[in-house]
């Protein structure tokens, strides 16, 4: 997993079946927005609260703007997961 950080940008290719995870820290009430812009076809999005639930799934396409959003607000601490897919 890698961890990301406030306004940074991360940038690797995914190739077919293959999954990346990644993690941010966040305090109850903390707001994060996570953008992943596809480069080719579609791409799948999943996050994940500190007690596993996942928040609905969200995803994009290439030649979208805003790729593939998304949003939480935070209603604990704790670490928070994405999958892209």
């Amino acid at each position: 997993e890698q961890t990301l950080e406030l306004n940074g940008a991360v940038q690797r290719t995914l190739n077919g079946s293959e999954k990346h995870r990644y993690k941010v820290e966040m305090e109850a009430g903390q707001y994060a927005r996570v953008s992943v812009m596809p480069q080719k076809g579609e791409l799948k999005v999943e996050m994940f609260a500190p007690n596993g639930l996942k928040a609905p799934e969200v995803s994009g396409e290439d030649g979208t703007p805003e790729g593939a959003v998304v949003s939480i607000i935070a209603d604990r601490a704790g670490v928070y997961r994405l999958l892209s897919v």
